[in-house]
């Protein structure tokens, strides 16, 4: 059996300038397609498919009140945790995965399983109910089906937020927007303090980038949840990524898979 890479930073922190010649508008595409499916989720479900902290708040803060939409919050958790864990042991096993043939071919899987898993929640649940009508009753047929199709979109998001962690040495939010703003201050303060460090203030303008990509995207997910369907949303999410994973520039042409071992 193929054992993992020598580098163990390969299977939990892939930078996305192994692959792309503008690994930093990369990963902001991906950030963008991220904050839509959370905007997706929330708006039809009363839950996210990315942000997972803001899950556990709303699993321990509504399990009285509405129990179907705090254990629905739960179930995401429990995908977003199965995605990232299966995207460690695929690398290990295969260490192609953390290449640049690998994540371009994971990109495209996660394209693949957003859309999957709109289609089964359409299929399962159809309707145009939102919130804890939409969810239905804990442990009803309703609500098994949602589950399934939260878990299944949790699931794929976390594959593609393991795909790059981040670009061009910049961390991407995509499951956790929070951080990108917490560093966007931090350097921008940084910079001001102490001038003689002049990396900080193009740092702090990258990392405050990724938040508004993710609130860009999902309040395009919002706003456009009367005209668009959900298929169409996640659908069009799905063709962002297919082809950045397919079109975007590599690092060179000339290169193969083999040097790009991390």
């Amino acid at each position: 059996m193929t054992r993992g890479p020598s580098d163990g930073d390969s299977l939990v922190d892939v930078d996305a300038s192994i692959v792309f010649r503008r690994p930093f508008f990369v990963v902001l595409a991906i950030t963008f397609v991220a904050g839509a499916l959370d905007g997706v989720g929330y708006r039809h479900l009363g839950i996210f498919t990315a942000n997972q902290a803001g899950n556990l708040v709303i699993g321990s803060t509504m399990m009285i009140e509405a129990p179907a939409v705090a254990v629905l919050a739960l179930v995401s958790v429990v995908g977003c945790g199965l995605g990232v864990a299966c995207i460690v042991l695929a690398r290990y096993l295969r260490p192609w995965l953390a290449g640049p043939s690998g994540s371009r071919a994971l990109m495209i899987a996660a394209a693949v399983l957003v859309f999957g898993a709109s289609v089964v929640g359409e299929q399962l649940a159809p309707g145009s109910s939102t919130g804890p009508a939409a969810v239905g009753a804990l442990w009803s047929a309703t609500w098994w089906a949602m589950a399934l199709a939260v878990g299944m979109a949790a699931f794929s998001v976390a594959i593609l937020g393991m795909v790059f962690i981040s670009g061009g040495g910049v961390r991407a939010p995509v499951l956790a927007p929070t951080n990108a703003y917490l560093d966007a201050i931090r350097y921008g303060v940084a910079s001001r303090l102490v001038r003689t460090e002049t990396g900080w203030p193009a740092l702090a303008r990258r990392a405050a980038a990724f938040p508004l990509a993710w609130t860009l995207g999902a309040a395009t997910a919002v706003g456009g949840t009367g005209p668009l369907p959900r298929l169409g949303l996640t659908g069009g999410a799905a063709v962002i990524l297919i082809v950045v994973a397919l079109f975007a520039r590599r690092v060179t042409e000339q290169r193969s898979d083999a040097d790009h071992t991390v």
